[in-house]
C-alpha cells in the first residue's frame, strides 16, 4: 500500500512539472506572437495622402519620381511671352515673369524655398535696388535645397525665354556666359543689358505717364492700367524711384482726365478728395496704387453695363462746341441756288424774250381801258401774239403765238360751255410762254424784303431766312 501511494504522488509531482514547463512555453509563444503582431503592423504602408499642390511643399522635388521630374520641368519651361530686350515687350515678359514665379512659390520666404526676396528688396519690382554683389552673396549663402532647385528651374526659364540679340548678347559671346546656373543672377544681367533701367528712358516714361491719354486707349481703364504700370516699371531706376503715393497721384491725374460718363468722373473726385485727405484705403497686401487700379477697372466694368459714353470732355464743353460749329455753318458762304439748266427753261418761240403784256386782258389807261377781245394780235420782236379769253390757261396767260382757233384748252372750254369748266387742264402748257421770264419784279422783290424783315431773329428762324434770301436772289437774277 505504501509503495502504490508512493508511486501515486510521484506521477503527481511529474505532471505538476510537465504542467510548470508548458506554461513557461506558452509564455514564450505568446510574446514571440506579440512581437510578429507588432513587426506586421510596423510593416503596413501609412495611409495616403493625397497631393493638392506639386509646388506648395518647401521639401526639394524627388527627381526620381514621376511627379518630381514633372514639377521641375513645369518649373522650367518657357514664359508665354519671351523679350528681345525692347522696352515695348519688357512689362508683359515681367508679368508673365511673376505670374510664374507666384505659381512655383519662389516668392516663398528664403527659409522655405524662395529666391526673389534679397536683402529685404523683391527682386522682381525693385530689382534698380539689388546690386549684383549682393545677388552673389545670396547665391553663396544659399543652403536650402528647394531655393536651390528653384533657382535652377528661374534659369532655365530666362534661358528659354529671351531672343533676338539679347540671346546673342547672353550666350552668344563667350565672355558673357553666366558662371552659374542661378536665376536672379541671369535675371539682373538681363537687366543690366538692356535699356530697361536707364536714366533716359526713366525720364522719358515719367513724361509719359504725365501726358498719357485715355483716349488713345479708347477709355479702356484695363487697357490705361497695364499702360501705367509698364511705364512704372521703366520709370524706377536705382539712381529714381516712384513711391506708392507718387503712383496713385499720376493715375488720379489720368483718370482725372475722362470726363463722361458723369459717374466716373465723380468717382474720380471722391477718390481724390480721399487721396488729399489720406483715407485713401486699399485691401490688404495691395499698394494704394494697386487698390485703385482694381477699384477704377470695377467700376469701368459696372458702367460699360449701361453703356456709356466715355469722353474726355464734359457735357457742357460739348454743347458749347456743337453751338460752335452751328454758328460756323452759319457764318459759312451759302451755295449758291440751282440754275435750272436752259433746255428746262420755256422760252418764247425762236429764244426771244418774253412780252410784258403776258397776262393783260385789258387795255391801258392811254387806251381806253377797254377789255381786249378774240382776235386782237399785238407784235413783239418781230412776233404775233394772239389774245385768248380762254380762263384755264397756265399761269392765267391771255397771250399765246399760236392763233386762237387753234388753242386747244379754248375748244374744250367752249364745248363744256365756257365758264363751268374752269378746272380744265391746260393743254397748250408746252406752248405757254414761261411765266417766271422778266415781267415786273420790283413788287415781288418789296414783298420778299418786307417778309424778311418781319421774322424774328431767334434760334430755330435761320431755315426760313435762307429760304426768303434764296427766293430774293432768284428774283434778282431772273429779273
Amino acid at each position: 500500500m505504501d509503495e502504490f501511494m508512493a508511486n501515486i504522488a510521484a506521477t503527481i509531482q511529474q505532471m505538476q512539472q510537465q504542467n510548470a514547463t508548458l506554461a513557461a512555453q506558452n509564455t514564450v509563444l505568446q510574446q514571440q506572437n506579440t512581437t510578429v503582431i507588432a513587426a506586421l503592423q510596423a510593416a503596413q504602408p501609412a495611409a495616403h495622402q493625397p497631393v493638392l499642390d506639386l509646388f506648395d511643399s518647401t521639401s526639394p522635388f524627388d527627381l526620381s519620381t514621376r511627379n518630381g521630374a514633372n514639377a521641375m520641368e513645369k518649373a522650367s519651361a518657357a514664359l508665354g511671352t519671351s523679350w528681345d530686350g525692347t522696352l515695348e515687350l519688357f512689362n508683359a515678359f515681367l508679368l508673365d515673369l511673376k505670374a510664374r514665379a507666384r505659381e512655383m512659390h519662389w516668392d516663398a520666404a528664403p527659409n522655405d524655398g524662395g529666391i526673389l526676396t534679397i536683402d529685404g528688396h523683391d527682386l522682381l519690382s525693385e530689382y534698380h535696388l539689388i546690386p549684383m554683389s549682393d545677388i552673389e552673396a545670396a547665391r553663396t549663402n544659399r543652403t536650402n535645397d528647394r531655393a536651390k532647385q528653384n533657382s535652377k528651374s528661374l534659369f532655365l526659364t530666362l534661358s528659354k525665354s529671351v531672343r533676338g540679340e539679347l540671346k546673342i548678347i547672353l550666350f552668344g559671346l563667350d565672355g558673357n556666359l553666366p558662371a552659374h546656373a542661378d536665376g536672379p543672377t541671369l535675371f539682373k544681367a538681363m537687366i543690366a543689358t538692356t535699356a530697361a533701367s536707364s536714366l533716359q528712358v526713366s525720364i522719358r516714361a515719367r513724361d509719359d505717364l504725365r501726358d498719357l491719354d485715355p483716349a488713345d486707349f479708347d477709355f479702356k481703364i484695363t487697357a490705361i492700367n497695364a499702360h501705367a504700370s509698364h511705364l512704372f516699371s521703366l520709370a524706377t531706376t536705382s539712381a529714381s524711384t516712384i513711391s506708392d503715393a507718387e503712383r496713385t497721384q499720376l493715375l488720379l491725374s489720368i483718370y482725372k482726365r475722362i470726363k463722361q460718363p458723369e459717374e466716373f468722373f465723380q468717382w474720380v473726385g471722391r477718390k481724390i478728395d480721399e487721396f488729399e485727405d489720406n483715407t485713401l484705403t486699399t485691401p490688404a497686401g495691395l499698394k494704394v496704387h494697386q487698390g485703385l487700379m482694381n477699384s477704377a477697372a470695377l467700376k469701368a466694368t459696372r458702367l460699360a453695363v449701361d453703356t456709356c459714353t466715355w469722353k474726355t470732355t464734359t457735357v457742357k464743353e460739348d454743347i458749347v462746341a456743337m453751338n460752335a460749329a452751328a454758328q460756323a455753318t452759319k457764318s459759312a458762304p451759302k451755295k449758291p441756288p440751282r440754275k435750272t439748266p436752259e433746255k428746262e427753261k420755256e422760252t418764247a418761240p425762236s429764244g426771244k424774250s418774253l412780252p410784258p403784256f403776258l397776262r393783260f386782258y385789258k387795255r391801258p389807261d392811254s387806251e381806253g381801258n377797254a377789255p381786249y377781245v378774240v382776235g386782237d394780235v399785238k407784235e413783239f420782236q418781230g412776233q404775233t401774239w394772239h389774245f385768248c379769253d380762254c380762263p384755264n390757261h397756265k399761269g392765267k396767260v391771255k397771250w399765246h403765238t399760236h392763233p386762237t382757233k387753234e388753242c386747244r384748252t379754248r375748244k374744250k372750254w367752249l364745248e363744256s360751255d365756257g365758264a363751268a369748266n374752269a378746272g380744265i387742264v391746260d393743254e397748250d402748257a408746252s406752248d405757254a410762254p414761261d411765266t417766271t421770264g422778266p415781267i415786273d419784279t420790283s413788287a415781288l422783290q418789296a414783298m420778299l424784303a418786307n417778309a424778311m424783315t418781319m421774322v424774328p431773329q431767334d434760334e430755330g428762324n435761320e431755315g426760313l431766312q435762307d429760304c426768303i434770301g434764296e427766293m430774293m436772289l432768284f428774283v434778282a437774277q431772273n429779273s
